[in-house]
């Protein structure tokens, strides 16, 4: 998260944007980055949740099962947030361009 947060606020101050639409992108940045751990964490302990049903293999099926499904809640969050566009854009890019009109810009 504080590496994509990092990276925008980069790129915006390298394209000579305004503070407004840096603030505004690194806001952005940050909730979506927060979003992606919520969704981590979630389907691990979903993932670890399934896993117990292993029985005697518990051990062995609950971090598999918290692996596999961190991994695949994240993919979808990521799919869904950051690849499937919607009326010609992603998701973030509707809520950053929403973020830059709220403070006065775009």
């Amino acid at each position: 998260m504080v590496i994509d947060v990092g990276r925008g606020i980069h790129d915006n101050w390298q394209n000579d944007e305004s503070f407004r639409v840096i603030v505004a992108d690194a806001v952005v940045d940050a909730a979506f980055g927060a979003g992606g751990i919520g969704a981590s964490i979630a389907g691990g302990k979903g993932g670890a949740a399934v896993g117990a049903l292993g029985g005697p293999a518990a051990p062995v099926t609950i971090p598999a099962g918290s692996i596999a499904f961190n991994t695949g809640a994240y993919a979808l969050y990521n799919y869904i947030t950051d690849t499937m566009p919607i009326g010609g854009q992603t998701v973030r890019e509707h809520v950053q361009s929403a973020a830059r009109s709220i403070v006065g810009v775009d």
